[in-house]
């Protein structure tokens, strides 16, 4: 009986769910049958041109080829596939013949051929292209999807020349990924419950203690701020290649069984790159496994920008109705923040994934401290919890971030010197500290030691970014465009670094707050006390990113100070922390006009959401008409020479130019190569060192940092290695030798014992947490 009333009072639930079991039998039925396998015959294409098949292997040789660049020479026609996901493999020969590269403008190596897959009937529904095969491979494989209900039937395999070298084809097979089967499955079943879940509690069939206008609100504006990832595409902003070629690499660490990755080894042509020991990742992990269980990496990255998008908005939204009290004031300081224009355009302009990470817990830091110091509370180790989650998070972030973190913490510390040497508070702060040092020593000990290295973010130290800052005129924007670049000096342009018209208003609204409650009670409360600082805070940063304040000058009073500030690069970064002080100034000055005067109350909200919704429209709109898009299915997609805009981790005297053919060198012709692999960041090359005197030296094409080692493939025996030309790792060989040396990055024991540091204290804050909520049900 109950049941038929359920059914009969939420019919349009009902048909949601008969549609969702629909759709879980199909993806459920797609789980069985053969793999499919398809073994393409070189000799069975559909069409050829200007290549022959010799032996059974397609073979294409620039002597006898006239043809211009990427010309289709074979093409394999009317391939049926059903929906899921499928690998290219070839397995081939390639070189090149009297190659001059002077007469080659089409990247940083020079491709042969390239194989793709295209489809007449599924041009939405087919996702990826195909590879480039370069000389000095033998093999290679891409992935692609077909993401739709029914199977294609008209793929197409194309084989096309670029018109330089030689290439003989000996295999092509298609063959199918059957584990997506299952990823596919479980994807559908979990979106399928997550809205099940929201249905019913905006239905009263689930109970729950969350407001549902909140629910709605929070998912409303996660939907609203990640409309730009959802399409075909992945927007490019200006880091957004550094950041994917960073995911893509943690992927090929976690499939090579490398979870803890401290060099890229695949960036730059494969000389590597120390991107993990300076740059925090944590949190990249989550694109990255994404990517490994089978979804497209540029899919995987969208995916990550709106659980990313979600994060801030929930834990602003709770850090700030656990300040004020107030569902809906912290929904809008929550609404403010997420989509401030600064946040916007950092994200998808710019493409600076730590910033916009360190920003999710930004709210967190300022709850957590206003725990600690807030007279109301009783203070204990709990209340200290948020404080030690908001600096970790940001921590693995984003380090200029943890430094902004650093300088406001400190201040504040100052500007209530009496309330932190309590020795309570104090005790507790301390122990905060100790903590997080604890909690991120797995990345903060390799960090530290790693600072002495000579790269290019260490270079002269001096401060030169306030030609950066921005002017006055910028900081109200009402409409700013979704494109442009940091353009010093000048206006002209430059993307977005804005607070934006309705944090302005929300300043505004905090200053006609304070200056009408200072004589009464109010000043005495802690919301009070908070909206002042922030408020404070939110003012010195606009200051601190205008063009007029003297960075420079910091040069000829402290160099120390100037060598730190210096890694800031550019001064209107303090608008990132400053969007969340001025997000909560705002909360704190609605809270206290409510009170004060109703109509300032109201006009100014409608104006704030008014002109965020209107201002991140215009965006949108600018956005999707003047920016550039890009499908990065895979790592063949990725630039392995995307290093960020400054190159900050690449070893200084290094030439990047020189980087772009790999070469192995000799110091002598008694020393011979005999063999030379490098796969997953480990080096193998055999060699024969014909003299019996002295050592001979091998130069390999992997750059030396620190901590490479060198040992025989066998014995285990070490051999001495140094810096060489371009600053290649250089083995000697002894005389005599002949085997084969393994080439590796080694981390050290330390920093072994550093990530069970970090383990064990994530652990004891795991039980804690569980003990204090076994109490609290008690």
């Amino acid at each position: 009986m109950k049941i038929k009333q359920v059914i009969r009072g939420h019919r349009s639930i009902v048909i949601l769910f008969g549609f969702e079991l629909l759709v879980l039998i199909w993806a459920f039925c797609l789980l069985f049958g053969e793999r499919t396998v398809i073994d393409i015959n070189p000799e069975n294409a559909d069409y050829f041109n200007s290549c022959t098949i010799n032996d059974g292997k397609l073979q294409i040789n620039q002597s006898e080829n006239e043809v211009g660049i990427d010309i289709v020479s074979a093409e394999y026609t009317n391939i049926k596939l059903k929906p899921g996901r499928y690998n290219i493999e070839a397995v081939y020969s390639a070189g090149l013949e009297g190659f001059d590269a002077a007469s080659w403008s089409g990247g940083n190596e020079m491709p042969i051929c390239n194989i793709g897959v295209t489809s007449g009937t599924f041009i939405q529904q087919l996702v990826g292209s195909g590879f480039n095969i370069y000389t000095g491979t033998s093999y290679n494989s891409e992935p692609f999807w077909i993401n739709s209900i029914t199977s294609c039937k008209d793929l197409a395999l194309k084989v096309s020349y670029k018109g330089y070298g030689n290439i003989t084809i000996e295999k092509l097979i298609i063959s199918e990924s059957v584990y997506f089967r299952y990823v596919r499955f479980f994807t559908i079943f979990f979106i399928f419950t997550l809205i099940n879940i929201i249905v019913c509690i905006l239905n009263n069939i689930i109970k729950t203690a969350f407001d549902k206008k909140i629910i709605i609100g929070i998912m409303a504006v996660t939907v609203f701020s990640s409309l730009p990832m959802i399409y075909r595409y992945l927007i490019v902003g200006h880091d957004l290649t550094f950041h994917i070629a960073r995911i893509a690499e943690i992927a090929e660490g976690i499939k090579a069984g490398n979870w803890l990755i401290k060099i890229q080894p695949d960036m730059i042509n494969g000389y590597g790159y120390a991107t993990p020991l300076f740059y925090p990742q944590l949190f990249l992990y989550i694109p990255a496994l994404l990517y490994v269980i089978g979804f497209p990496l540029h899919t995987s990255y969208q995916i990550f920008i709106v659980l990313i998008n979600f994060g801030t908005c929930l834990i602003s939204y709770v850090s700030l109705v656990k300040i004020c009290k107030n569902k809906n004031l912290a929904f809008i300081g929550s609404f403010l923040y997420v989509l401030a224009p600064y946040r916007l355009s950092e994200l998808y302009v710019a493409g600076r994934l730590g910033e916009i990470l360190s920003m999710i817990f930004f709210p967190l830091i300022i709850y957590g401290i206003y725990n600690i110091y807030s007279e109301e509370k009783v203070l204990t180790f709990k209340k200290c919890i948020p404080l030690i989650l908001g600096v970790s998070g940001v921590m693995q972030s984003h380090l200029v971030s943890i430094l902004f973190v650093g300088i406001f913490a400190i201040m504040y510390a100052l500007f209530n010197l009496r309330k932190t040497f309590k020795p309570e508070r104090l005790c507790y702060l301390a122990v905060s500290v100790m903590v997080v040092i604890m909690l991120n020593a797995w990345f903060i000990v390799p960090f530290i030691d790693s600072m002495d290295m000579d790269i290019m973010v260490n270079g002269d130290g001096i401060l030169r970014f306030q030609g950066s800052g921005v002017y006055p005129i910028q900081m109200p924007a009402l409409f700013y465009f979704g494109r442009g670049t940091n353009v010093p000096m000048l206006v002209s342009d430059e993307f977005c670094l804005s607070m934006g018209a309705a944090l302005i208003i929300g300043i505004a609204v905090w200053l006609y707050a304070h200056y009408k409650s200072l004589n009464s009670e109010k000043r005495n409360e802690s919301m009070f006390a908070l909206g002042n600082i922030t408020g404070i805070f939110a003012i010195m940063t606009i200051v601190f990113s205008l063009w007029i304040f003297p960075w420079d000058e910091i040069n000829n009073i402290s160099r120390t100070i100037a060598v730190w500030l210096a890694k800031v690069e550019f001064s209107w970064r303090f608008l990132s922390v400053g969007t969340a002080f001025a997000a909560f100034c705002t909360v704190s000055g609605l809270y206290y006009a409510k009170e004060l005067n109703k109509k300032i109350y109201s006009y100014s909200i409608i104006a704030m959401a008014a002109f965020t919704i209107i201002s991140a429209g215009f965006f949108y709109a600018d956005l999707a008409f003047d920016s550039n898009a890009a499908q990065i299915c895979s790592k063949n997609d990725v630039d392995d020479f995307a290093l960020g805009v400054t190159n900050d981790y690449q070893l200084a005297g290094t030439d990047l130019d020189m980087c772009k053919n790999k070469q192995i060198d000799v110091t002598s012709d008694l020393l011979t190569v005999t063999s030379y692999s490098s796969v997953g960041g480990k080096t193998e090359i055999g060699v024969m060192n014909a003299g019996t005197e002295a050592f001979e030296k091998v130069i390999i094409p992997v750059f030396y940092y620190p901590g490479y080692k060198a040992y025989d493939s066998d014995t285990g025996e070490q051999f001495y290695i140094e810096a060489g030309a371009n600053k290649k790792i250089m083995v000697n060989v002894p005389a005599g030798y002949n085997g084969k040396i393994t080439v590796r990055y080694v981390e050290k024991g330390v920093w072994r014992l550093a990530e069970i540091v970090s383990l064990l204290t994530l652990l004891a804050l795991v039980i804690t947490a569980c003990i204090n909520n076994r109490k609290k049900t008690a």
